[in-house]
C-alpha cells in the first residue's frame, strides 16, 4: 500500500520469516504494539520449551508409539 514500508525483517530459515510493515512515523502506540507482540511470542516459545522438556524427561519406551493402533 502507499506509504507503507518494511521496517524490520528477520528470517530464521528459508520460508520462515517475520516482516514488520509500518505506515507513518513510529510512535509510542506502535512501539507498545510491537512490545506486546514480542511478549506473546516469548510466552508461546516458553510454553513450547516446557512441553519439549517434559517429553524429554519421560522414560524411554513410556510414550505410545504412533503406529500402536495398527497392531
Amino acid at each position: 500500500m502507499d506509504g507503507e514500508r518494511v521496517a524490520f525483517t528477520e528470517e530464521s530459515q528459508p520460508g520462515h520469516y517475520l516482516k514488520l510493515i509500518a505506515s507513518g512515523s513510529v510512535d509510542d502506540t506502535m512501539l507498545e504494539a510491537l512490545e506486546d507482540y514480542v511478549k506473546r511470542q516469548r510466552k508461546r516459545l516458553q510454553a513450547a520449551a516446557i512441553q519439549f522438556e517434559e517429553i524429554l524427561r519421560q522414560p524411554v519406551g513410556s510414550a505410545p508409539r504412533p503406529d500402536a493402533d495398527d497392531e
